[in-house]
């Protein structure tokens, strides 16, 4: 492997991991994902540390669990005191970035570290500072019909044509570039027939609808990697691929046995689960991860337990740069040469559910804390304990035949958080948060609960 000239690090939010090609699917809805990852490090057992895209995009970049950089919601402000990779890179390098929602905004302070940065809505800024929480200038001029107010998200198309114009102009100096794509998340936010009552629980329309969607996106990512060959030196140009969380589409792990749920509020009750925000199962929790890296002629798979907090890590790394103290995850080169390494634990937790979970050694314990999705009338097991290897699909839990892993997993957990813990916080939520989190569909807006 050689040493970079530029970094791309490119983040969906809500792709599943076994959409791809590359991660075993044979219907062929991503081939221009498929074709990076034949000269990459393809990690088959990635999680990210929260279903919310605030919380899993602030880990990434500081390398840190939620509970450690203090972000846990979608539509909550990034600390500016955690220090970011990026701060790292500014000497050297050009750092821009072209997230598509408005969650990522300079408002909300994702712009830290970075050099350069796209906002599609950065004119609205002074208005939404103005007033207290939902009730700002923004929001009552848009009421009002004053303003036009633009939409909270762009397409993957627009962010091309931004990221292309940028690349024309950008001189001679090594580049960090960011891009975050939303077109598949567009999916259950405007999610269409699947998610009327009439269909609730047709998990086969769901599936179709989403893999259209991964498909379209496909097409979009072909021509962020025409543009970057156009642009750029691509053969001296790191390229990483991962995302934000996946999306339950219907899965119904077994301890559910006899239990419907749902997520999205004021619809009929049906079986399995759906979007994201409400379980750490696989299906939402596990995110790909592919790294394509100069020198590497093939691909190389990591079965080992690797985490989205490893990201920046492995970018210094590449860069010859020593990783802060503050930094939680590692390098994931490291694994390369040591593919028996078993001692990465991976946090992950769903504010929203009240739940946390810890992934180690190919084990995977959730605990589920009092209040399931608000709904009190669902009993839920207290620990959920599933081999990955053996279980992808969580159908069996294991924590009875069990006890002493759960009690050796749950040991870990709890040196992980040490005095931090997730339940109740969710109820704190901001009058400002809770507007972000009703435009994106995870509370109603009658009397926002989720």
């Amino acid at each position: 492997m050689q040493h970079p000239k530029n970094i791309v690090l490119v983040t969906v939010d809500a792709l599943r991991t076994d959409v791809l090609g590359c991660y075993g699917n044979t219907d062929n809805l991503t081939p221009a994902l498929d074709e990076i990852s034949r000269e990459a490090l393809v990690c088959q057992n990635c999680f990210t540390t929260s279903s919310a895209t605030s919380a899993s995009i602030a880990s990434i970049f500081t390398s840190q669990n939620p509970y450690e950089h203090g972000v846990r919601f979608v539509g909550e402000k990034n600390n500016k005191k955690n220090l970011s990779f990026l701060s790292l890179l500014k000497q050297k390098y050009n750092t821009v970035g072209f997230p598509s929602v408005e969650t990522l905004n300079k408002y909300f302070d994702f712009d830290e570290g970075f050099m350069e940065f796209y906002d599609h809505i950065k004119g609205y800024t002074w208005l939404r500072k103005a007033g207290i929480g939902r009730f700002n200038l923004l929001n009552i001029f848009s009421l009002l019909k004053l303003i036009r107010r633009l939409k909270h998200r762009i397409s993957g198309h627009e962010i091309n044509l931004k990221v292309e114009s940028w690349l024309k102009k950008k001189g001679d100096k090594p580049f960090f570039l960011w891009v975050h794509y939303f077109d598949i998340h567009t999916f259950s936010t405007n999610p269409g027939p699947w998610d009327t009552p009439e269909h609730s629980g047709d998990t086969v329309l769901a599936k179709n609808l989403y893999n259209s969607a991964v498909k379209e996106f496909d097409l979009i990512f072909s021509d962020l990697i025409s543009i970057l060959k156009n642009h750029t030196d691509f053969s001296q140009t790191v390229i990483a691929v991962t995302a934000d969380h996946g999306e339950m589409l219907g899965e119904a792990p077994g301890f559910t046995e006899g239990v419907s749920f749902t997520q999205r509020p004021g619809f009929p009750l049906s079986t399995g689960h759906y979007l994201h925000g409400s379980t750490l199962y696989n299906s939402e929790i596990s995110v790909p991860l592919i790294i394509k890296v100069p020198g590497l002629e093939e691909k190389i798979v990591l079965n080992e337990i690797v985490r989205t907090i490893d990201i920046a890590p492995t970018f210094l790394n590449l860069l010859k740069i020593p990783k802060p103290d503050t930094f939680r995850g590692e390098s994931i080169l490291k694994l390369i040469k040591n593919p028996n390494d078993k001692g990465r634990e991976a946090y992950m937790e769903s504010i929203y559910a009240d739940k946390t979970g810890i992934c180690y050694d190919g084990w995977k314990l959730i605990i589920n804390g009092t209040n399931y999705l608000r709904e009190p009338s669902v009993k839920v097991n207290k620990n959920e304990l599933y081999n990955i290897h053996a279980d992808p699909l969580e159908q069996n839990n294991l924590s009875d035949e069990k006890p002493a892993l759960v009690s050796e997993l749950h040991g870990r957990l709890k040196n992980l958080l040490g005095s931090n813990s997730i339940n109740a916080v969710s109820e704190n939520l901001s009058p400002e948060v809770k507007a972000e989190l009703v435009k994106l569909g995870y509370l109603k807006e009658e009397d926002g609960k989720v």
